[in-house]
């Protein structure tokens, strides 16, 4: 391949996401969230980008038992709503799911809503937790994603649903 042809392929991809990014503008800039609250959790919902968004808070996330409890409730609810995308939103929370956790929420909450059609599981994160936690989420789930910051969660759903 020569130089030419790698600058035009380069030139063409950036043309490209300019225009993905102006058409998620466009599309995208007038919608609306609806606000649910469903056993004590606290979620958001976009029909137009097909997400639920989880909002993570101290009262139903501070221990083991709590999570199990919450992230049995988020499953039913997911279950029922069945939105492609689930965003877990921890900007306001510091907690961590202890290791022996991690196969009860692979198997027990992340496989049977994979199964009933959520394509990605994208955490929202502070940039401190995503550098030390979540840049390689991807690596141990591969329908994981993360992000510290909502409209770049947004850009993506817009550019990949």
């Amino acid at each position: 391949m020569s130089k030419g042809d790698t600058q035009f392929i380069l030139i063409f991809i950036q043309q490209m996401a300019r225009y993905l990014i102006q058409r998620y503008c466009d599309k995208y800039k007038n919608m609306t969230l609806e606000t649910l609250n469903y056993k004590g959790l606290t979620f958001c919902v976009n029909k137009e980008l097909d997400y639920i968004e989880l909002i993570v808070d101290k009262e139903n996330f501070d221990n083991k038992e709590k999570y199990i409890y919450s992230m049995s409730y988020m499953l039913e609810l997911l279950l029922h709503k069945l939105p492609s995308y689930l965003i877990i939103n921890k900007l306001n929370s510091s907690f961590e799911i202890q290791k022996e956790m991690f196969n009860f929420t692979r198997n027990n909450i992340f496989q049977p809503l994979k199964s009933s059609g959520i394509k990605r599981f994208i955490f929202l994160v502070k940039e401190d937790e995503y550098n030390l936690r979540y840049k390689r989420i991807g690596d141990f789930e591969p329908d994981a994603i993360a992000f510290t910051s909502k409209e770049n969660i947004e850009k993506w759903i817009a550019i990949n649903n």
